[in-house]
């Protein structure tokens, strides 16, 4: 409705002022309620946001990570250079021991793009669908040469301030070998914090890398999230440990 505040002395609008009254206290309500549900959205959206390392984060920021354990090493930097897009360089290393004699490496560094598909929010949680895809170098130890390497993948997670639930696939191809790597997490957080207090979680992975590991692997992480900053650390059904480290910064 619209309301015109034009007074015409010769044209009485006593009619026409209530209705103008009544639109104003219908806008006015609903500023309020929006405002009040962004407020209490926010720090649960924070706290989720924060819940897994993003293959997308803030528009405008940088993301650095670091996921070490004993025959597995990942580093990475991306930029989130657009709204639900980001660019990112990273480099991953296998180990393994073959036949108990000798180990085997796989190598691989590469740059690619990740999209946020879909994501949905409600007042408590939030579901995000990623795709990534890119191009790089990789070697085979036991081959030698280094190739060219076509990565692609994608990401799906569910979280609420309390709960998180992910899959991660990503498919490394290359003339040397041919790799999917798939992992299931699930976690649940201790207790419910602000967004400037620490919030400790429990999460268990289950990994498995075809073509290079005969097993799937299990691995208990205790999560520790302080604003922009995830420390993981943690040890696999092995007893060999590992830690993960993310930053974001604007």
């Amino acid at each position: 409705m619209r309301c015109f505040n034009v007074r015409l002395p010769a044209v009485p609008t006593p009619a026409r002022r209530p209705a103008c009254a009544r639109a104003r206290r219908v806008r006015s309500r609903l500023s309020r309620l929006l405002g009040l549900w962004a407020l209490l959205a926010l720090p649960g959206l924070l706290a989720a946001s924060a819940a897994r390392a993003m293959p997308v984060a803030f528009t405008d920021s940088f993301m650095a990570m670091a996921d070490v354990s004993e025959h597995a090493r990942e580093f990475s930097v991306s930029h989130s250079f657009r709204r639900a897009w980001a660019v990112q360089a990273g480099h991953l290393t296998w180990t393994r021991d073959h036949l108990g004699r000798h180990p085997q490496r796989r190598e691989i560094t590469d740059l690619h793009l990740n999209h946020r598909l879909v994501r949905r929010n409600t007042p408590g949680s939030q579901f995000n669908v990623y795709l990534q895809a890119g191009l790089g170098h990789g070697r085979a130890s036991e081959r030698g040469q280094w190739d060219t390497v076509a990565q692609w993948g994608g990401q799906i997670d569910w979280e609420t301030t309390r709960l998180y639930a992910a899959y991660k696939g990503h498919r490394y191809l290359a003339d040397s070998f041919n790799h999917s790597s798939h992992a299931v997490l699930g976690g649940v957080s201790l207790y419910e914090v602000d967004y400037d207090q620490v919030q400790p979680w429990v999460v268990l992975e289950a990994k498995r890398i075809s073509k290079w590991s005969e097993r799937t692997e299990l691995t208990l992480l205790a999560r520790f999230i302080y604003r922009s900053a995830f420390v993981e650390l943690g040890v696999n059904d092995h007893g060999q440990p590992r830690a993960t480290l993310m930053y974001i910064w604007m």
